[in-house]
Order: C-alpha cells, then structure tokens, then sequence
C-alpha cells in the first residue's frame, strides 16, 4: 500500500509539474508578442517567418518606384576568421580589377579619385570588421545601377566562393529593401531588423546615391545607355562609352 501511495503521489506531482511547465510557456510567448512587446526599428514589423505586427504605413516609409534602378550587394565574412576575412578581401582586389579593366561600374572600399573623379571617395563605407546596422557580421558594401546589374550578378555568382552576399535593391522602403525585397547568393543570413530604421527613406532613390555619375538614378530621363545613340547625351560611365574606353 505504501509503495502504491508513493506511486500515485509521484504521478500526481509529475502531472502537476508538466501543467506548470505549459502555462510558464503560454504566459512567456503570450508576453513576447503581446502589444506590450519592447522592441525596435524593422524588428517590430518583421519576424525570421512573417509580419508579426500589421504594418502601418502611416509610420512605415512604404515606397513602390516604377523600376528599380540602384541595388546594394553586402559580401558577409566571418570577420574572427582569417581564411574567411581573406577570402572576402580577396573578392574585393578581384572587383577592383574588374572596374579598372572597365568590364563594369561598381562602387566599394578601394575604389579611388582615379577611377571616378566625380565621386567623393570618403561617402563610401569602408569595410566592416564587427557586424554594424542590420548586419550581422562583417561585411562591405557594393553599390551598383542598372546600367551593370547584370554583369555584376554575374560576376559574384561566379566569384563569390564560399561567402554569402546580401543583394537588395534602393527602392527607397530600408526595411522591406532588407526583407520583402531582398535576395541572397548563398545561404541567407538572419538580419538584425532592430537596426534598420522604418520612418526616413533611403536617400537615394530622391536623386541616386552618386548622383555624380549620372547612372541609376541619376540618368538623365529618357536615356537608355544600352542603345548607343548621340553621345553627348551618354554619362561618362554608361556601358556605351565606359566599356569602350581603355
């Protein structure tokens, strides 16, 4: 009888536990995403999976441009990592040789006055040892119009080796440019959304994020660099005249 007893009261006090457990459980999710949630920036909108809360776009900057025409590529590496701190820096000489061969225009850490004297050399991010804004470890940036999208798409497809690159557009919404928009060469990384502001515009949808060049953005209207018209009205970069120059 005893042992019996023992066995009962054991069952009733694991029962009780396992009941405690679920609503311990229910009260902490119930918590996390429950109005009371304290969180920030794109975080508030966006979860790994799907909108957690309903975005207001009376507080979210939602913009939808006819064509987009500026994207950033952000070539991630593990910056604890020397082969992978290498390899990133690797890609970067490669890119450089590439501009300066004229194959495409792209704007990054390297880049100099010889290249784009137009350009003010110290508006380009340098590169990122520790993760900064939405990213999660180091990285730099690549600014590209559309003028060369395609070719450098193509050339990171081929080049990126073992690294991930972040490629999302300038459609002047950052935090559905990170998210919604967003595409990845490799696997995807998770993004710190707390980071990315959601009430101001990226800057260079207004007039293009180097406007000096007069490519993306900041083409003139009605040009299409693609068909070699009357050559005073092509950029000094367009393809027409870019690739053709030494």
């Amino acid at each position: 009888l005893v042992a019996a007893a023992a066995f009962v009261v054991g069952c009733v006090v694991v029962l009780m536990m396992k009941t405690l457990l679920v609503i311990f459980a229910t009260l902490l999710v119930s918590g996390v995403y429950s109005d009371g949630y304290d969180c920030s920036g794109g975080a508030c909108y966006v979860t790994t999976h799907a909108s957690s809360v309903a975005i207001d776009k009376n507080t979210v900057v939602w913009t939808r441009p006819e064509q987009i025409k500026e994207w950033h590529f952000h070539v991630y590496f593990f910056q604890d990592d020397n082969v992978s701190v290498t390899a990133a820096l690797s890609i970067k000489d490669a890119l450089l040789e590439q501009v300066q061969a004229h194959a495409f225009v792209a704007i990054f850490d390297g880049v100099t006055e010889q290249e784009f004297p137009e350009i003010n050399i110290s508006r380009i991010p340098p590169v990122e040892m520790e993760p900064q804004g939405p990213h999660p470890c180091g990285n730099y940036e690549v600014w590209v119009p559309m003028e060369y999208i395609g070719a450098v798409t193509s050339w990171f497809m081929l080049n990126r080796g073992e690294l991930t690159i972040l490629h999302h557009p300038l459609s002047g919404s950052v935090l559905d440019d990170h998210v919604g928009r967003a595409m990845w060469l490799g696997p995807p990384y998770r993004l710190n959304l707390a980071n990315l502001p959601v009430s101001s515009p990226h800057a260079a949808i207004a007039g293009g994020e180097y406007s000096n060049l007069q490519l993306g953005y900041s083409a003139p209207k009605g040009t299409d660099f693609n068909v070699c018209g009357d050559p005073s009205t092509w950029s000094p970069y367009a393809p027409c005249k870019w690739q053709q120059s030494p």
